[in-house]
């Protein structure tokens, strides 16, 4: 990847969320409000999809995971990658088309029977 977006940061008016959104097709998955309002800016729900598969196939849950969608606007790919926070990778996957013109930065931490997407300024 060489020509990487730049992170979308558009979205500061949330610092919390009045209610989680449920994801339908993943039961143990929500979102805040301020994942919602990126995500219509962005045309970006389908990136909820791959964020799940992901976590779900990860051998060991984490509390925490750092979720960074990198686009490359050179070729209109990108990578997911998913983290301990630490800077140690758990899960990568390479997005072979996208239209996303922004790199994502989410988190999403696990509560007692479900993760919760946030955006960094939510947490």
């Amino acid at each position: 990847m060489s020509n990487i977006a730049p992170v979308y940061k558009d979205i500061t008016a949330f610092g919390g969320t009045s209610e989680y959104h449920r994801m339908p097709l993943y039961n143990g998955f929500v979102y805040t409000d301020g994942v919602d309002e990126m995500a219509k800016k962005l045309n970006a729900y389908w990136v909820f999809d791959v964020i799940a598969t992901n976590i779900i196939d990860l051998k060991v849950r984490q509390d925490f995971i750092l979720v960074k969608v990198e686009t490359d606007l050179e070729d209109n790919s990108a990578n997911l990658i998913l983290d301990d926070g630490n800077g140690n990778v758990l899960r990568t996957q390479g997005i072979p088309f996208t239209d996303l013109k922004y790199s994502l930065k989410l988190y999403a931490v696990r509560g007692r029977d479900r993760y919760v997407i946030l955006l960094p300024e939510e947490y």
